[in-house]
């Protein structure tokens, strides 16, 4: 019977372990989606005003996952003048 009970304990914390970890993976995959899409609104932005992002630049942009950072520099994209501008620390 103690070992019925043990495995049946067992059994249901393995199965929260296995819901939390499904939880994270998708809050995981959901922030690096919406940083991909902010990545590419930020290159979609410069472009549409004539810019011509380098590739070192394009890289920066698409390696960020900061969400902060992509907000800064979306905004950024859209009122600045220069990429110099744009992209200063």
């Amino acid at each position: 019977m103690r070992f019925q009970q043990m495995k049946e304990d067992y059994e249901r914390e393995l199965e929260d372990a296995r819901e939390q970890g499904k939880q994270q993976g998708a809050k995981l995959g959901e922030a690096r989606g919406e940083a991909r899409g902010e990545a590419r609104a930020v290159l979609r932005v410069l472009i549409a005003r004539g810019f011509s992002p380098s590739p070192a630049q394009q890289a920066k942009v698409t390696q960020c996952s900061d969400p902060k950072v992509l907000t800064e520099w979306l905004t950024r994209a859209a009122t600045l003048d220069s990429l110099d501008a744009v992209f200063a620390e």
